[in-house]
């Protein structure tokens, strides 16, 4: 294609504007640093692939900024569904949409290693990961990030999902429908997930509907979590975290977070049975929240971390009910309510903050 060319060919820092749908025959490969693709955040132009393939791999050399574009339909064999970065390589997504790409493995939408990634002002909707291999584990609807850098600010995550879609199954899971998260550094301001599942056919071990976080760190501000979903139709498997889950030897500190309607359950036996609604929290985990109180509640989850000053029940018991009212603040002008649409905005180039560190790659 012409976008193909004009890559190929330009210098690094160099700015190349889409103004309209670019119906690609192979994925973009960009290994060079400082390439920007511009398109409009009031009418974004479609980026989409024609045979199936990913939309666009960053090599480990390559730095790229994407503003004001679609971002389409991409389908990646195994990690990646629309975007693949290689460790060393770096992404800031801003004014955009990621939507309908689909993975085997990992990432539906974007798959990344060791790698530096900036969302600003973008939406992703209707991505998933997954296949009928019921016996494997599939992680990040949305996104996948294993070391490296994740931040987002001011996005939205809806309708994403991890998992097969149908069918009794035994060894495997699913993990993160909107994002997982293995060993990086997040920090998540103002964003709202909604409507993202954790589901393996009738069976599987399923973690966290809308976040699944193993190791590394967590910064999570001022955002949502609405009808999330991790489930499975088996007793004797596992549905926990229905927003978020935490794993052991992960750190999260969550300031002014609402929650609501978010569901982890487990049917299939005599009664249903739910492990953490809004936030699950693996034995070793720690999680800071804002001051808030809470009643005293009976219902605990393992033995874990959790610093709650000031409040005694929570510290102690670290309750699934108690810790997402505690790390909630119920005022309106505590949370940002989500974009309806993609910001009208001009672009205006690389976001004004990024993260200040990059974690060493653990892949």
């Amino acid at each position: 294609s012409d976008l193909t060319t004009a890559i190929s060919e330009t210098d690094q820092g160099a700015v190349i504007k889409i103004g309209s749908d670019i119906e690609l025959s192979a994925a973009l490969i960009i290994d060079k640093p400082g390439i920007v693709l511009e398109g409009s955040s009031s009418a974004p132009p479609t980026l989409k692939v024609l045979n199936p393939s990913r939309v666009l791999e960053i090599g480990s050399s390559g730095s790229v900024i994407i503003s004001g574009v679609i971002i389409q339909g991409g389908s990646g064999s195994n990690n990646g569904g629309c975007v693949h970065i290689a460790a060393g390589g770096s992404l800031s997504l801003q004014f955009s949409k990621v939507r309908d790409c689909s993975s085997t493995r990992l990432g539906g939408g974007i798959y990344a290693v060791g790698a530096a990634l900036v969302i600003n002002n973008t939406r992703f909707e209707d991505n998933s990961v997954g296949n009928a291999d019921y016996n494997n584990y599939f992680e990040g609807g949305g996104i996948y990030a294993n070391g490296g850098s994740l931040y987002i600010r001011d996005s939205v995550f809806e309708g994403n999902y991890a998992g097969t879609p149908g069918g009794s199954y035994n060894n495997g899971g699913a993990r993160g429908g909107a994002i997982a998260s293995r060993n990086a550094q997040v920090d998540l301001y103002g964003t709202a997930f909604d409507q993202n599942r954790c589901s393996k056919g009738w069976n599987g071990i399923n973690y966290g509907g809308a976040f699944f976080l193993s190791g590394g760190e967590l910064a999570l501000v001022r955002s949502q979590f609405t009808s999330n979903i991790a489930s499975t139709q088996s007793e004797t498997k596992k549905a926990q975290g229905g927003a978020i889950w935490i794993g052991g030897g992960a750190t999260a500190e969550i300031k002014e977070v609402f929650f609501s309607d978010n569901v982890a359950i487990r049917t299939g036996g005599a009664t249903s049975k739910w492990d953490g609604n809004d936030i699950y929290m693996e034995t070793g985990a720690t999680v800071t929240c804002n001051q808030q109180t809470c009643p005293l509640e009976t219902f605990s989850l393992p033995s874990a971390s959790c610093s709650a000053p000031n409040t005694i029940q929570c510290s102690n018991l670290c309750s699934t009910s108690c810790l997402s009212a505690y790390c909630s603040s119920f005022q309106a002008d505590c949370w940002q309510l989500r974009p309806t649409s993609v910001p009208s905005a001009q672009p205006t180039g690389q976001p004004s903050s990024e993260p200040s560190s990059q974690p060493s790659s653990n892949s």
